[in-house]
């Protein structure tokens, strides 16, 4: 676990705790704030497991990441090239 996964566990933990306060006093601007935290803090902690998971498969399988970095940029690349030729239509 690396300190983005542990912040991420926090902010979820710290939203369910303002939750709880905002359901016991009826405030909804608590309750939804406590809500935008579990959701911020549950992105954190999958960002933290995600970068682990790619640090583990960097060290045992470089080629292999190399390969789906290369592919994954050259679609990004296709994406992007699409999105600009169709402005250019539309002006």
């Amino acid at each position: 676990m690396d300190t983005t996964e542990a912040k991420g566990m926090l902010k979820e933990a710290t939203g369910k705790v303002q939750e709880a306060i905002g359901s016991g006093t009826g405030d909804a601007m608590n309750q939804i704030k406590s809500r935008v935290g579990q959701v911020a803090g549950t992105t954190q902690e999958f960002a933290g497991r995600t970068v682990d998971m790619v640090r583990d498969q960097t060290g045992e399988n470089p080629l292999a990441v190399l390969g789906i970095v290369a592919v994954s940029s050259f679609l990004l690349g296709l994406l992007i090239g699409s999105a600009g030729a169709s402005k250019q239509l539309f002006r």
